[in-house]
């Protein structure tokens, strides 16, 4: 025969055929392997899977009934290929590209490898973002980063490739531990350092990035994503009609005077816990003093409200919490107490988006766990939108700490994009908030209270006029009349750190007397043993005033470091026995009883139903600071706390001495 079979028959062939098919099949999955690596090392089991099988296939191509199906069919072209020898390299040529391309195809397929890969194998660990926001911003935080991350995972079939950590810490405890460069004992007491941080207002500078933190940390972006306007929150149905048919021209002056007038109460969150309560007494002053408009101006400060009017602020603000039994808190606590207690007459001084969420039904917050159900009609709150109003502003600041992983970096950026792109700035206006350069929409609508097209001035005050009104509100503020009981009982004696507990909690106690002015008045005791009731070691009097010969502060440090902790925790007499020798209450000043104990009560011989009974009505406000074993879960203590409009936090020995503080600082009256 002369057909190309019997060519190939008669002519020599050095290679033998079965080594030449081995040299074929190792050629084609070599080409194989060689076109999927160009697109990329693989990521994970599936595509060395694809891989491997994809090199499999091609070099078993050349060898079997594909080899006789694929020269079956390219006889024709091969007869009339001259010279002879090539048709061989052809037919390699064409089984190397077939397969190749097949190759290819299941590895470039990212849609088909991720579903694959995450049936498979399950998802990739995610990258975890650490994002710091404010107690009043935590909720609506949270749910943009649950939301950012719903959106990357759908991306992904399923898989997560980021974690956005959202936890929360006031204001000013962040600025001050990111200012230091979050060092060890933040890392201790607060947690992660921050990647991202959501301050809730624009007072977040952490001054010149080169000397902030000693170098620690180089660098802080910040991005304005959104504002919110401060409010005046009224009951709707007990709205008085003078104000709102004006509730968008206004003053804060003329608003404030017109509730005085109809004898409403007016309440506002603690601006030493609440970015709302600080800038709506910076609008207030500036209100009073005439220059709302040029707050951005360090000379404005010189023309706020004097020190009388400030104080005749203040303390209608102090008769409105005490009158109605409010705690003194941030905006979720006092929007918890209204969802509790509505209080018909009382206007809250709130931000918009806050309000909102209270009259939406939506969560307001983890102070108030059992809140953030819908109020009633007759409950729900609406905005009056003074004309010199200011606006809080949401900033993103992006902080660059050093060995930073790759991933952060890029989820961070990736993060900050997407709040700046349509899809985060329509989840910032679902959580109330304002996103720059967009329309409003639901939940802004007048049918949650809101005037969607109102307009307020976009100033940011200057550090001097904050500083100025921080200083005016410190002075005008009334005093507190305050007795510290400390737990003495044996289980104080308990090493924590290289100390005791008690030694910490008295060390903490030191240091937090120096937020106590001379208008303030201070007494300590301590409680130990089954059934003795807590002994005085400091009487209750003013600051300035000598004990035994010595300033107050130095008797108390002395007194301190002459108990010797031993017997059970008599708590709830101590707290009972307390509250009665602060009695009666004082409009003048704020009376509280504050404990500091590390375990549940024994020895009192009263249960939880006595020590509610013993406390409520009294006036005087129950604050405690658990550590330890002790718990603010315990029924009696949540109730007194409740029923007092006073407080309860958990504090690690490492952050003992900041709860104390935060509470001295919320009931002493000056600098």
């Amino acid at each position: 025969m002369t057909g190309s079979d019997g060519a190939d028959a008669a002519s020599p062939d050095p290679v033998p055929p079965r080594r030449r098919e081995v040299f074929e099949s190792a050629l084609v999955a070599g080409a194989v392997i060689a076109g999927a690596l160009s697109t990329g090392w693989p990521e994970n089991g599936l595509q060395w899977i694809l891989l491997v099988t994809a090199a499999v296939l091609g070099g078993l191509a050349p060898r079997g009934p594909l080899r006789v199906r694929l020269r079956a069919g390219l006889q024709p072209v091969l007869r009339r290929l001259r010279p002879r020898r090539l048709r061989r390299p052809l037919v390699l040529v064409v089984v190397v590209v077939v397969a190749a391309g097949l190759g290819r195809l299941l590895l470039l397929s990212p849609d088909v490898t991720a579903w694959a890969s995450a049936r498979l194998f399950g998802c990739p660990n995610p990258t975890q973002v650490q994002v710091l926001a404010t107690p009043e911003g935590l909720t609506a935080a949270r749910e943009m980063a649950d939301r950012f991350a719903t959106e990357q995972a759908g991306e992904r079939h399923g898989c997560a490739p980021v974690r956005l950590y959202v936890y929360a810490h006031p204001l000013g405890t962040a600025r001050a531990a990111l200012a230091r460069g979050w060092t060890v004992d933040a890392l201790r007491t607060l947690g992660p350092r921050p990647d991202l941080w959501l301050p809730g207002s624009g007072r977040s500078d952490l001054g010149t990035p080169g000397l902030t933190s000693n170098g620690l940390l180089p660098a802080a972006e910040p991005t304005l994503v959104a504002t919110t306007p401060l409010v005046l929150a009224v009951p709707a149905q007990a709205a008085p009609p003078d104000l709102v048919a004006r509730r968008d021209s206004l003053r804060w002056a003329e608003a404030l005077d017109l509730l005085d007038r109809l004898r409403w109460s007016v309440v506002r969150p603690d601006p030493a816990l609440s970015p709302a309560g600080q800038l709506a007494t910076v609008a207030m002053y500036a209100s009073r003093g005439g220059a709302p408009q040029r707050l951005a101006d360090p000379a404005s400060a010189s023309t706020l409200v004097g020190r009388t009017d400030a104080r005749g602020i203040e303390n209608r603000i102090a008769d409105g919490l005490d009158g109605n039994g409010y705690p003194l808190s941030d905006a979720v606590g006092l929007l918890c107490h209204q969802w509790r207690s509505p209080a018909p007459r009382v206007a809250l001084v709130v931000t918009e988006q806050q309000m909102v969420r209270f009259n939406a039904g939506r969560p307001i917050g983890e102070q108030c766990p059992e809140g953030g159900g819908a109020p009633a009609p007759a409950q729900r709150l609406l905005a009056v939108y003074p004309v010199d109003t200011l606006g809080l502003e949401y900033p993103l600041v992006t902080l660059s700490w050093p060995r930073r992983s790759t991933g952060q970096r890029e989820w961070s950026e990736r993060f900050r994009t997407w709040l700046t792109g349509e899809a985060g700035r329509q989840a910032l206006n679902d959580a109330g908030l304002r996103p720059p350069a967009r329309p409003v929409g639901h939940p802004l609508t007048e049918a949650l209270g809101v005037l969607s097209g109102v307009a307020y001035p976009r100033v940011t005050p200057a550090p001097a006029v904050l500083d100025r009104v921080d200083q005016i509100q410190a002075a005008a503020q009334r005093p507190g009349r305050v007795l510290l009981a400390l737990d003495a009982s044996g289980s104080m004696r308990r090493a924590v750190g290289g100390a005791t507990r008690y030694a910490v909690a008295a060390a903490a106690v030191n240091r937090s007397l120096a937020f106590m002015s001379d208008r303030d008045e201070f007494g300590l005791w301590v409680f130990q043993g089954s059934g003795r009731p807590p002994e005085e070691l400091v009487p209750v009097g003013p600051g300035g005033e000598r004990v035994a010969g010595l300033p107050r502060r130095e008797a108390t440090t002395r007194a301190l470091g002459d108990v010797r902790p031993g017997g059970d925790t008599p708590l709830y007499l101590a707290i009972a026995r307390g509250v009665a020798a602060l009695g009666p209450p004082d409009p003048a000043r704020v009376s509280a009883l504050v404990v500091l104990t590390d375990g549940e009560d024994h020895g009192s011989g009263m249960d939880a139903a006595d020590l509610v009974t013993a406390v409520r009505g009294r006036g005087v406000r129950v604050f405690v600071v658990a550590i330890g074993e002790a718990s603010c879960a315990t029924l009696a203590i949540r109730e007194a706390t409740r029923v007092t409009a006073g407080g309860c936090v958990v504090a690690s020995p490492g952050d003992v001495e900041a709860e104390l503080s935060t509470v001295f600082r919320l009931l002493w009256g000056g600098p």
